[in-house]
């Protein structure tokens, strides 16, 4: 049941990366054999909350790629600046 939960959550969104979150070994066994994404929580978190933390993580990887962005582009016309003043 948990393979084809999570084979859903992929098919709903291919996009996106779609984790199993829980605490336990078992499921993360399962999850393993069948290839799916998986997350050992701790038993005291709650699903909302490991969700939560995934939706945060993916934000942040999502910011400093856009960060990166920005720092190559105003690298780019820094030097454009500089060779603009030159001429």
């Amino acid at each position: 049941m948990v393979i084809h939960t999570w084979e859903r959550g992929v098919e709903a969104a291919p996009s996106e990366n779609v984790f199993v979150a829980t605490d336990s070994d078992e499921i993360m066994d399962v999850c393993a054999k069948y290839g799916a994404q998986a997350v050992m929580t701790d038993a005291g978190v709650s699903s909302e909350m490991a969700e939560r933390m995934k939706a945060l993580e993916r934000e942040n990887r999502e910011l400093r790629q856009a960060n990166e962005i920005l720092r190559k582009a105003s690298a780019y016309f820094a030097m454009a600046e500089l060779d603009r003043r030159s001429k």
